[in-house]
């Protein structure tokens, strides 16, 4: 099955210290497998600052991912103000 994960966040400060949050992002996503990182957006449409989107085979595997990524910046950011993960199945009309 396959997901795609929307993880939207307003960052303190807009740039400030992303640089860094990012390449963790890559660097775990480049590792994990069942997880691609899809890249860093910037929604337009809507009041966050950004936007990281990931393909994942399944959401047990993002969250793996996403607990290394905690663990490797050591902790969520205290640039990260508010988070909201959003979560789509891939769906297949019969």
């Amino acid at each position: 099955m396959d997901y795609i994960v929307q993880v939207f966040f307003q960052w303190k400060g807009i740039t400030e210290g992303l640089k860094e949050h990012y390449d963790a992002v890559k660097k775990v996503c480049g590792d994990e497998e069942g997880v691609k990182f899809l890249g860093l957006f910037g929604p337009y449409n809507d009041r966050w600052n950004w936007a990281y989107m990931f393909k994942a085979e399944s959401w047990e595997k993002f969250r793996e991912a996403d607990l290394k990524i905690v663990k490797l910046v050591g902790g969520r950011p205290k640039q990260i103000t508010n988070l909201v993960y959003k979560l789509y199945e891939k769906y297949e009309p019969e």
